[in-house]
């Protein structure tokens, strides 16, 4: 969930600011008259979002196949049983 906080909450609430970024990775908006101004981020989130888009097209492909194989299969026994598994065919 997007959170949202005035701008004046950078001068008068920095450390708590802070602390929220870091603790929940994800980006607080601020705004100024109403209107959106600024996303803040950590470090850390800033690094984490930065390097998914540097990721050449072939890692990005890799990285998703990976997550989505190891989700179904994270045991070799489970592979294993798969249907249609390739060795069931040798």
């Amino acid at each position: 969930m997007a959170l949202i906080r005035p701008c004046a909450d950078l001068r008068n609430n920095y450390n708590d600011i802070s602390r929220i970024c870091h603790e929940t990775k994800e980006a607080i908006y601020i705004i100024k008259n109403g209107s959106n101004d600024l996303v803040v981020l950590s470090d850390e989130a800033y690094e984490n979002f930065k390097k998914a888009f540097e990721e050449t097209e072939e890692e990005r492909i890799d990285r998703l196949v990976s997550q989505h194989f190891y989700k179904y299969y994270n045991t070799f026994e489970k592979l294993k049983k798969a249907k249609g598994f390739l060795w069931k065919i040798l």
